[in-house]
């Protein structure tokens, strides 16, 4: 499950915070998955063995780090590079996303401390430390649920009664998820290791 919520991650930042769709969660072998795989493991390369870049046997694995990390580069300058045609030809285009706020930020690129490059940067490291961090927290989570039947019993229940037998969720869901919001957030939990206690109103159909 690791994998797949690895897959996940990047697929859910695509998508809300871009506006884009990479198909990550259905391609295992998916080049953006790849790329992001090679540079985070270029990087915790380089803390570990700081003198590995100076080891002739590892020049073409910092190659192949470097072709990966211009192949994000060149996948975010396409992101921006649509989203700033859509808005010039009067398309809608959404404005409160992550890029949509950098865009903003840097007035369309006129700003000259905040411009491309600097974009660039926020879009890979946006995706190498937010992907990975939150697919090993819902790892966790899942596992902790297996380990506590009755926390997923509880967590189960609230489920169905929010959503009443829909098998979509709305936003408005979000707000009366209570005990799941306790479950995912540590400092929820009161200071004996229990979840705390919020009562769910009824499920209204």
């Amino acid at each position: 499950m690791s994998d797949e919520f690895l897959r996940w991650g990047l697929d859910v930042i695509a998508k809300v915070g871009f506006g884009t769709d990479y198909n990550v969660i259905f391609e295992a072998e998916n080049p953006f998955l790849k790329a992001n795989q090679l540079v985070l493991s270029a990087m915790t390369r380089c803390v570990r063995f700081p003198l590995d870049k100076f080891n002739p046997m590892s020049r073409g694995f910092r190659q192949d780090a470097r072709a990966a990390v211009r192949f994000l580069r060149k996948t975010g300058r396409d992101v921006v590079e649509k989203r700033l045609a859509a808005r010039s030809n009067g398309e809608y285009v959404n404005e409160d996303d992550i890029i949509g706020h950098m865009l903003k930020a840097s007035d369309y690129l006129k700003n000259p401390e905040f411009g491309m490059e600097d974009i660039l940067d926020e879009f890979v490291t946006l995706f190498l430390a937010g992907h990975e961090t939150t697919a090993n927290t819902v790892a966790f989570m899942l596992m902790e649920l297996i380990r506590n039947q009755d926390i997923l019993d509880r967590l189960r229940t609230e489920i169905e009664d929010v959503l009443c037998g829909r098998t979509e969720v709305e936003f408005e869901d979000l707000t009366k998820l209570s005990y799941m919001s306790q479950v995912r957030e540590p400092s929820l939990f009161t200071a004996g290791g229990q979840l705390r206690n919020f009562e769910q109103p009824p499920c209204q159909p």
